[in-house]
């Protein structure tokens, strides 16, 4: 059966980054043509992308709006879809430390996709957006004011922008609100998320550091399953703004004792006094991602066992370099 992307023209923002990636890599094994972006190709993340005729990287930075809406109008064949995964992310303390530039690149970012679409009269764009973006039940908007995180506040503002391009001139937006994301290509470093920053520090011999009691609760889904359910989705154009994730939950105590027992390695876990309150979370609602899929997306565990099979193939006994999480 045929794919709906197959033949479609993309152009993927972040085509060389975590999550970027992933969706250039779906996207050529659906038969699209695709574009990835990238502020700058380094050379390992490049070996991440399959020798395709139907891939091209474009290397300038997307924060250049008029760069970028040159690259949109002036593609030929025109794009019939752009897939947005360029931003500012990482762990707690990043998005504390660094709320301010968050908020600015990612409105920016969001603003010169949004608007070169429409000049360039692209049909549909997919937004990344995040779960954290809905402090309540999965679906309900997010109400500005509830948060000071300029992470959460700033695909808050992109789903806004996006909201209001569909209505005034009828892009086809679509927003998957995902949950943490984890799997192979994950970036490392002073920024990096929970599941690569626990993974590094168990494997250099170090304890696990845990922010207070650790029962703070976290659902996670593979990277390469919120790929597949959102190109599916976005395909079907019956809901444009969906949570992409699972019903499983985890403490991050117990997250870091999963790791350490699917690495062989006897647990050293260190709790930390802090001074705020740390967000307990809750389980997310993904009775539309279920309903609108064909697939069942893998479990925590088998996605970690996927996970740390890559990072011992990718980085042996060396320590990765702390790539930084924007420029991608």
């Amino acid at each position: 059966m045929d794919s709906p992307w197959q033949g479609k023209h993309v152009l993927v923002t972040g085509g060389l980054g975590f999550l970027g990636s992933h969706f250039v890599t779906e996207l050529l094994a659906h038969g699209a043509y695709v574009s990835a972006v990238t502020r700058r190709a380094h050379p390992r993340r490049c070996t991440w992308l399959p020798e395709n005729g139907n891939l091209r990287v474009l290397e300038f930075d997307p924060l250049d709006g008029t760069r970028l809406r040159a690259a949109l109008c002036r593609a030929t064949p025109r794009l019939d879809a752009i897939v947005h995964c360029a931003g500012m992310d990482g762990n707690a303390e990043f998005k504390r430390r660094h709320s301010t530039e968050i908020l600015n690149v990612n409105v920016r970012l969001a603003a010169n996709v949004l608007n070169g679409a429409r000049d360039a009269g692209i049909a549909t764009v997919v937004m990344a957006s995040s779960a954290e973006t809905n402090p309540g039940p999965a679906q309900v908007p997010f109400v500005p004011g509830r948060s000071v995180d300029g992470y959460a506040r700033s695909k808050a503002c992109a789903e806004f922008l996006a909201e209001l391009h569909r209505k005034q001139h009828g892009t086809r937006t679509f927003l998957p609100r995902f949950a943490n994301l984890y799997g192979p290509r994950d970036c490392f470093g002073d920024a990096a998320r929970v599941i690569p920053a626990m993974l590094t520090r168990i494997l250099a011999g170090d304890a696990v550091e845990v922010w207070g009691d650790g029962q703070q609760l976290r659902s996670f889904i593979h990277v390469t399953d919120a790929v597949r359910a959102t190109l599916q989705i976005a395909a079907q154009d019956r809901e444009h703004l969906v949570t992409i994730g699972t019903a499983e939950t985890i403490s991050i105590v117990d997250l870091a004792g999963l790791l350490f027992g699917l690495l062989g390695v006897p647990e050293q876990i260190t709790t930390l006094a802090t001074g705020g309150r740390q967000p307990q979370g809750r389980a997310l609602d993904v009775s539309v991602m279920n309903r609108l899929t064909d697939f069942t997306p893998r479990t925590l565990r088998d996605g970690l066992a996927e996970t740390i099979r890559w990072y011992r193939a990718e980085h042996g006994g060396r320590q990765p370099p702390p790539y930084a999480i924007r420029g991608t």
